[in-house]
């Protein structure tokens, strides 16, 4: 695939929101972007999205529009700021158990050998 290529565009139309995802080409790697353009005039139904996404670092099924429901007075929390802040706070929670489980591994392995 050359450099800028779309490979494949999907979208998604919801209420009054779309999502966007394109598989592109950049500096000879393949990349993954994730548009939104609108708002969510119910929260709850929020689940409906998160449904099509995958690979969320989520514990549970909804726990997106748990934590999107959680903070629904935040700004930003009704479009795709307050999506995407959710998410990356998702896998910033999932980097950093691996990192806390890794480090609680070391000791046990070198008192085994």
């Amino acid at each position: 695939m050359q450099e800028g290529t779309h490979a494949f565009v999907l979208w998604y139309r919801f209420n009054l929101f779309v999502i966007t995802y394109t598989l592109f080409c950049f500096v000879c790697s393949q990349v993954s972007i994730l548009e939104m353009d609108g708002q969510f005039d119910r929260l709850d139904e929020l689940i409906y999205v998160e449904s099509h996404l995958s690979n969320l670092s989520t514990k549970f099924y909804g726990e997106v529009t748990q934590q999107m429901l959680k903070h629904a007075d935040f700004p930003g929390s009704n479009n795709g700021t307050g999506l995407f802040q959710t998410i990356v706070g998702l896998k910033i929670r999932d980097l950093f158990e691996q990192i806390i489980a890794s480090r609680a591994k070391t000791p046990v392995e070198a008192t085994k050998a």
